[in-house]
């Protein structure tokens, strides 16, 4: 699981969501993943590769989490998921995958 909320290391910052999942669409190398930062279902994923984006709403920055596995993986399901509050954008991510 990928939880962004895990990744704000400002303490000002976490109570307020400031990351979410999202496709910086000027890097063209990322076929694999979707407008939501997050990667296609079906598709593959190789070592070292991006295995999702996401982007910080206070500085609009970009930010990728890499696949670390050392063997490729094809992605079966992504499911977003919420906090208890859905006024909230989904900060985290269930990605089930195969390794090849």
């Amino acid at each position: 699981m990928i939880d962004l909320q895990e990744l704000v290391t400002d303490k000002i910052d976490q109570g307020k969501h400031p990351l979410v999942f999202s496709l910086d669409t000027k890097n063209p190398n990322w076929r694999h993943l979707d407008l939501d930062g997050l990667p296609v279902i079906g598709s593959t994923v190789q070592p070292d590769e991006v295995l999702c984006c996401y982007l910080n709403t206070l500085t609009q920055e970009y930010k990728t989490i890499k696949y670390h596995k050392k063997e490729p993986a094809h992605i079966m399901s992504v499911t977003l998921v919420g906090d208890e509050d859905a006024k909230l954008p989904k900060s985290k991510a269930w990605i089930m995958y195969r390794i090849m």
